[in-house]
Order: C-alpha cells, then structure tokens, then sequence
C-alpha cells in the first residue's frame, strides 16, 4: 500500500464519504504501480521481521514485526530517482 495521496478513483471517493476511517483498504495497492518489480520484500533471518524497500526511489525502508502492530518506515536517500531500474529487472 502506499501512504501518499490517493490516485484510484474508488478510494477517492472512499476517503470523501469519511468511510476510510474503519477500512483497512483506504490507500493505494502497490500492485497498480508503474513499475512491476519495483519493491523488495524480504523477512529476517528469524522469520519475525518483515523488510521492503523500494527499488525505485532508493532509500525508502518499511518494516512489520509479524503478529505485533509494531512497524515503522522511514527515507535517508538524496531524493534521486532510479533511472536505471528497469534495466536492473
């Protein structure tokens, strides 16, 4: 899902009747982004962490501890585009 605003107009029209606040499906999937492949997803070694970056706008980096509501993202890159990814896929 993607925490930025909404694009697909079902989900505008969602967030505009107030109904988002008890959905859990309110923001976009990442599945309808431009790029396939453009997210890594990946879980630790002990099976308990989820990690995804994205690919496209290196730097970005989300986390989920599996079975918890602990989760938490943040982005350290310079703000550069991936150019190059679709030749990387």
């Amino acid at each position: 899902v993607h925490f930025r605003k909404v694009e697909f107009k079902d989900k505008v029209d969602q967030m505009e009747r107030d109904d988002s606040v008890f959905k859990f499906d309110f923001l976009d999937v990442i599945e309808s982004d431009p790029v396939k492949g453009s997210w890594s997803l990946h879980l630790d070694t002990t099976g308990s962490v989820s990690n995804l970056r994205n690919m496209l706008w290196p730097g970005y980096y989300a986390y989920h501890k599996i079975g918890t509501t602990m989760y938490g993202s943040f982005y350290c890159g310079d703000g550069r585009k991936n150019h190059d990814l679709p030749f990387m896929l």
